[in-house]
């Protein structure tokens, strides 16, 4: 069984009697067996005449750099392509804490995996360099951050300090667009932030890195096993989770923090779940009070 996430009309050629679809797709999807049905459903027939693949994974085809720019850059500097690729995702050469350089903008790899902020960028005998995140071990601290109110604060200084006893990077894990405008549109909250503002706060709290999450409807469907086995180490090396104690993960919220604390023991993590803040009233401090409460309700 497969399943099809979106499918959106982009072109329709009357003359040719050609459609242009534009299909997100789960593993082991055919896009040609996908025409066929199309055909089939239409009362007619059809097949493919072009077919490219603009996403797998974490990649997409706007990050992609020339073969031929691969080919000068492990002539001229092996080391950056290596950091590259395993910073991309592809765990086959060992980081070596250097920066990527990539000969033209549309190569910059702004993926689904970082939101790069401009300060991480400079220009250097007409190149644009970017900084990445190293593959390293580190303690990881999960959640939206929308606000970065005190108790996100109170997490994220958690984290800091879990990191320098440990002598681990600080990391800090959110997603854009939030999960809740994915998950359900129609009640969409409102922003706090702009995701260039919270990677600022969350920052400002001492955090080594942050990583942004390209959190799309197949994102959304993804189980928190493959996001805590799969998904974080091709970007980090784990060894302590944290998150609050409201915190959860995976398809429909499956993951509590209790199970959280099961695949992190599972994969050799330690995990620590972080106390909710309460005000001086004694509620306890959230983003869904503080729009509220930016909005007059």
């Amino acid at each position: 069984e497969i399943e099809v996430y979106a499918a959106e009309l982009k072109d329709l050629d009357t003359e040719q009697y050609r459609w242009t679809v534009d299909f997100r797709v789960s593993k082991g999807s055919y896009i040609r067996a996908l025409a066929r049905d199309i055909g089939q459903a239409a009362g007619t027939v059809a097949h493919l005449s072009a077919l490219r693949r603009t996403t797998s994974g974490a990649f997409r085809v706007q990050n992609a750099h020339r073969i031929e720019t691969i080919e000068q850059a492990c002539v001229t500097d092996p080391l950056a392509v290596a950091d590259y690729f395993t910073c991309a995702g592809v765990p086959s050469f060992e980081p070596q804490g250097r920066r990527v350089s990539a000969d033209n903008d549309s190569a910059l790899p702004e993926s689904c995996l970082y939101r790069l902020q401009p300060e991480d960028f400079d220009s250097r005998e007409g190149l644009r360099i970017v900084s990445r995140p190293r593959l390293a071990e580190a303690a990881v601290a999960l959640g939206t951050f929308d606000g970065v109110h005190e108790g996100h604060r109170a997490l994220l200084q958690a984290a800091v300090a879990e990191a320098q006893g440990r002598g681990l990077l600080s990391v800090a894990v959110t997603f854009d667009p939030l999960p809740a405008a994915v998950i359900r549109p129609a009640s969409a909250p409102a922003y706090l932030m702009t995701v260039d503002e919270r990677c600022a706060a969350i920052r400002n709290c001492g955090i080594d890195e942050v990583i942004v999450v390209d959190f799309t409807p197949a994102f959304a469907q993804r189980e928190a096993a493959w996001f805590v086995e799969q998904f974080l180490p091709t970007v980090v090396r784990p060894r302590v989770l944290l998150a609050g104690r409201n915190f959860r993960l995976g398809r429909g919220g499956e993951c509590d923090v209790a199970g959280l604390d099961v695949l992190a023991q599972k994969n050799g993590m330690d995990f620590i779940v972080h106390d909710l803040i309460k005000d001086d009233t004694g509620e306890v401090i959230s983003s869904t009070r503080l729009r509220a409460a930016v909005l007059g309700k």
